[in-house]
């Protein structure tokens, strides 16, 4: 029992105190607990643009703003990751192979800037100073194959960090948040490139 009991503790005074995470999602309190009581630091969140950001100008940031005050109150510290086109964005026109708009690549990236800049300025407050731009883009579930990393690049990403940076002079901007299968090293290579 004994090195039960202290093999946790152990553990996490070699890891540090910031080292270990954990994806939730958008956890319950008792998935915050969880982490809590399993000695990890961090929480990646998922925050939907698709489930946000409902329309122009119409936000629903609730439960964003509940996790936020939840992982705080435990002492865990936020990664939001934001993604996943609503569908009212206007995209690209082309032929899809699914029926899931989330993947889709956006015309342009206005309404993308304006869901990133609400969200920081919502989120930053509540003690929120870290975001990644879209998840697994490198997999064409999350971000259609045929759109390609440049217009992912273009159109998510480099507006998306200058969004978060104009928000928020003390903000991270992190990623990219790649699903390691595949040529994951190759996508890699081509996103630092830029």
């Amino acid at each position: 029992l004994l090195g039960l009991v202290t093999a946790p503790s152990l553990a996490r005074a070699q890891l540090g105190t910031e080292s270990v995470g954990m994806n939730t999602h958008v956890p319950s309190d008792d998935v915050l607990d969880a982490c809590v009581d399993l000695g990890v630091r961090w929480v990646r969140v998922d925050a939907n643009w698709r489930d946000i950001h409902r329309g122009p100008g119409d936000f629903d940031f609730g439960e964003m703003e509940r996790v936020a005050r939840a992982a705080q109150m435990r002492g865990l510290r936020v990664y939001v990751t934001l993604a996943y086109t609503p569908d009212w964005v206007p995209r690209v026109s082309r032929a899809r192979s699914d029926t899931y708009g989330g993947n889709d690549e956006p015309l342009g990236s206005s309404e993308w800037v304006a869901f990133v800049d609400a969200i920081v300025r919502r989120l930053r407050p509540l003690g929120v100073t870290h975001f990644g731009l879209w998840n697994e883009a490198n997999l064409d579930g999350f971000w259609e194959e045929a759109a390609g990393l440049d217009a992912w690049i273009d159109k998510i990403v480099l507006p998306g960090a200058e969004a978060v940076r104009a928000a928020c002079a003390d903000c991270r901007v992190l990623g990219p948040e790649l699903a390691n299968v595949g040529e994951s090293d190759v996508a890699l290579d081509a996103i630092l490139s830029r």
